[in-house]
C-alpha cells in the first residue's frame, strides 16, 4: 500500500526516498498479474502506469484447467451454436443437441466472475438454429444463417436452412429481424467476421433452388451495417475452395484469414 503525504502539512522526510508505484520489482508485477483476470481486469492493469502497460504487454496467458464456472444458471448441453466476445462477456446463441432439439436462447458467459447468464430478451426472436454466425458491432450481436436439425420422427425430414438477419441489442436486450430486397442465398456452416462497418460472409453450405438442393460455397457477402445492404462481393479468380465449417479470422479492418476445409 502506498501513502500519500498531505498537501496541507510539510513534509518532514524530505530528503529521504519517495517510493512510487513504479519501484515495484518486476517479480511482484508478475506476482499481481497472475492474480487478476485475464480479460477486463489485466486490461485495466495497463492504464496504472508506463511500466505496468509495458508489463502487460509482455504477459503471457498461459491456458489451464479451471473449476467449473458458476452453474447456478445452467445452459443446457449442446453443439453447433454461435459465440462471439462483446467487451466482457461471451455471447452463446442456439445449437443443437443430440436428441435432434435446435435451440434459439442466448446466454452471457462473464470472463471476470465466471456466471452464465440468461437475458430477458424482448422482440422478434431467431428461428431455433444451428451452424449460424454471431458476430459483435458496437453495442449490437449479428445473427445470420444457420439450419434447423430435422427431427426423426416422422421421417425423411430434409434440414431447414435460413438466410435470416437478426440484431440483438444488448443495451435494450432487444431481438430485430432485418428484412432486404437484396439478400444472400439460405446457408449454415459459413464464417464471418466484422471488417470495419462490414460483416463479411463466407462460404457455408448454401441452398440452391427452390427443391431442396444444396452446395458448397466459396462466395463472399458483405453486409454494410451503417448502411443495411447486402453485396455479393466481387473477387479474384483464385478463390478458396468451395467448402463449409471452416473458420475465419480478422487480421484487421481489410484483411481476413479463411482456414479449414470440408469439401
Amino acid at each position: 500500500m502506498f501513502a500519500m503525504s498531505s498537501p496541507c502539512k510539510p513534509d518532514l522526510h524530505i530528503n529521504e526516498p519517495q517510493n512510487c508505484i513504479n519501484d515495484l520489482p518486476n517479480e511482484v508485477l508478475e506476482y499481481v498479474f497472475n492474480l487478476v483476470s485475464p480479460y477486463e481486469d489485466l486490461k485495466n492493469c495497463s492504464l496504472v502506469c508506463k511500466k505496468w502497460y509495458l508489463g502487460v504487454q509482455k504477459f503471457r496467458v498461459i491456458c489451464t484447467r479451471l473449476p467449473p464456472p458458476d452453474l447456478t444458471f445452467p445452459i443446457a448441453k449442446r453443439y453447433s451454436h454461435s459465440t462471439c466476445v462483446h467487451e466482457n462477456c461471451m455471447y452463446v446463441f442456439g445449437g443443437c443437441t443430440s436428441t435432434s432439439t435446435t435451440f434459439n436462447d442466448l446466454w452471457s458467459l462473464n470472463l471476470n466472475e465466471r456466471c452464465w447468464l440468461r437475458p430477458l430478451t424482448m422482440g422478434n426472436y431467431p428461428t431455433p438454429k444451428a451452424c449460424a454466425t454471431l458476430v459483435s458491432y458496437q453495442d449490437k450481436l449479428f445473427l445470420f444463417g444457420g439450419w434447423s436439425h430435422p427431427s426423426p420422427y416422422p421421417i425423411f425430414q430434409a434440414w431447414k436452412l435460413f438466410n435470416e438477419l437478426h440484431v440483438y441489442n444488448i443495451e435494450s436486450k432487444r431481438w430485430s429481424s432485418m428484412v432486404h430486397s437484396t439478400e444472400p442465398p439460405a446457408m449454415a456452416g459459413h464464417s464471418a467476421t466484422i471488417q470495419g462497418h462490414l460483416m463479411v460472409v463466407f462460404g457455408g453450405l448454401h441452398k440452391t433452388g427452390d427443391h431442396g438442393l444444396r452446395t458448397n460455397s466459396n462466395d463472399v457477402w458483405c453486409y454494410d451495417i451503417e448502411n443495411l445492404v447486402w453485396t455479393k462481393q466481387a473477387t479474384t479468380d483464385n478463390r478458396p475452395a468451395a467448402r463449409f465449417g471452416q473458420s475465419q479470422v480478422s487480421l484487421d479492418k481489410t484483411s481476413l484469414i479463411i482456414l479449414g476445409n470440408i469439401a
